[in-house]
């Protein structure tokens, strides 16, 4: 007989994280300089101040850093100076036809034949001669793009970019930072220096203006301060090339490795501790800040995951919920599939979440998921107005596809295993009921036999017989339900599991 108590239940997950809040700071320095993105459209133009007397720039593709081209001698020897060696055959390939789109803007450099120089117009991909200062001066007139004073502040100039080179006498500092992907452990080492830290800590994190005169656009100058990296800060690459070292064994798609990298990201320690200070209010943490001292809350590693995808060329975006001093992380994916139709599928920062999951409810301060509640997966109508900020274009998430597929089927599954339950309830209830009645018989019989009435106890046995029949088929049946029930239980508490790693919420200890 299987006692009840032994009947193994659904187990329910529950998982919780602290959601971080996040304040707008409107004080103070003005930061005029944005990061663009990898996919920029201005890169490699030639952009004209007409506001002013038509000073030229030459935007370098490579850093997308503007270079001042001045007078003809000075921007034929500048772009020259910016030249790739490229070989003659090449050129003459690219003459005849046009040049590969990756060297649009750039400027090629026939090293093999007196050093003539050529440029790729970005408009065609036409290869325009450079041979002398004149030649450089036309060019800047006739595929010269208009800019505007203030779109050209938004660009960093070399001077500014040269400016910010952190010297390497600071102490060198080796973080460990440990995550989870597939349900499996992964540890990535990462070496920064002291004095780049020093560097990021002590600037400026805030904007001023004039009284009641803010810019149209505060909250997205106020961000775009957070992405700009001194011109010696690699920590992007760095952990981006460390990862895809860590990962090589893998077979990752690229939607795989962002998921794998973002994932550092989110099981980065929760910073408690800035949570309960006046710290959260005054000091956002820049990305080399946050892996430096290996924690962060909703906005500084918002701010580290949206560097790391305009690094992969995903498209991005600051997913921004003032009702619930929330921010979160935006990937372009497909309209279906995106937070509030925007575009961009949610990814929670604070805490292991799938891609395009969002926290289902909020309790003091803190998101919580129901691990058996799959539904609805991507509302954030519980955190209320959404604002997008710092959008960039590029690629496509898609993987989101597979992830709703999954969690159809754990609801599925879940919906099967609360109607087996109650059959097993119905099974258990009928067994009990014929132990009780065959038990009964038992008595009976043992009576009639301590009586010696022979004839009264061979006339009971048939029917006790019987119901001893009737009550091993019904435990087989209970038993063959339960051990059905008990795989359904393992399959869904392991694809639970993988959907929500076992033990993410220990990515808030510090």
């Amino acid at each position: 007989m299987k006692d009840n108590n032994k009947l193994k239940r659904k187990k329910i997950f529950n998982i919780s994280l602290l959601i971080i809040f996040f304040s707008f700071l409107l004080l103070f320095f003005v930061n005029k300089h944005s990061s663009l993105a990898s996919d920029n459209p201005l890169a490699g133009r030639i952009l004209l101040q007409v506001e002013e007397n038509g000073e030229a720039w030459y935007l370098n593709p490579l850093n997308e850093v503007r270079y001042y081209l001045g007078r003809p001698a000075d921007a034929f020897n500048l772009m020259r100076s910016l030249g790739l060696g490229v070989s003659n055959n090449d050129i003459d390939s690219f003459i005849s036809t046009k040049a590969p789109s990756r060297l649009s803007g750039r400027i090629l450099i026939k090293a093999e034949d007196k050093g003539q120089a050529f440029y790729v117009n970005p408009e065609n991909l036409e290869l325009v001669y450079l041979r002398r200062p004149a030649d450089a001066f036309n060019v800047m007139r006739t595929l010269g793009l208009g800019i505007t004073n203030s779109d050209l502040a938004k660009i960093n100039s070399i001077e500014e970019v040269e400016g910010d080179e952190i010297g390497d006498n600071g102490s060198v500092v080796k973080r460990n930072y440990s995550f989870k992907y597939s349900n499996n452990d992964y540890t990535l080492d990462l070496n920064l220096n002291s004095d780049l830290y020093n560097y990021y800590s002590n600037k400026k994190k805030s904007i001023s203006y004039y009284k009641n005169n803010p810019p149209a656009d505060l909250r997205e100058e106020f961000y775009a301060i957070f992405f700009k990296s001194a011109g010696s800060d690699d920590s992007i690459s760095d952990i981006i090339l460390k990862a895809r070292e860590l990962s090589a064994g893998l077979n990752l798609t690229d939607d795989e490795f962002a998921e794998f990298i973002i994932s550092l990201v989110q099981y980065i320690p929760y910073d408690f501790a800035k949570v309960s200070s006046s710290l959260v209010n005054t000091n956002p943490y820049y990305p080399y800040e946050t892996l430096y001292l290996n924690k962060g809350v909703c906005s500084d590693k918002t701010f580290l995951g949206i560097m790391i995808l305009r690094e992969l060329g995903y498209g991005s975006a600051i997913l921004d919920f003032p009702e619930a001093n929330h921010s979160a992380l935006g990937i372009s994916c497909k309209q279906e599939y995106s937070v509030n139709n925007s575009g961009y599928c949610f990814i929670e920062t604070t805490n292991y979440f799938p891609f395009a999951v969002v926290p289902n409810s909020m309790d003091d301060g803190k998101a919580q998921t129901d691990s058996s509640n799959f539904s609805d997966i991507s509302s954030a109508t519980h955190l209320g107005e959404m604002n997008v900020f710092q959008a960039r274009e590029g690629n496509m998430y898609l993987g989101a596809k597979e992830i709703f597929t999954e969690a159809e089927e754990l609801i599925t599954l879940d919906n099967y295993l609360s109607g087996i339950d109650i059959e097993i309830e119905s099974l258990y209830q009928g067994v009990s009921a014929l132990e009780s009645q065959v038990s009964e018989l038992k008595d009976e019989l043992n009576n009639l036999e301590d009586q010696e009435k022979i004839e009264e106890y061979n006339n009971l046995l048939p029917e006790y017989n019987e119901k001893v029949k009737e009550y091993n088929e019904k435990i087989i049946s209970y038993e063959n339900l339960v051990s059905e029930y008990n795989k359904k239980i393992n399959e869904y508490n392991r694809r639970t599991r993988d959907f929500f790693p076992a033990g993410n919420g220990l990515c808030h200890s510090l």
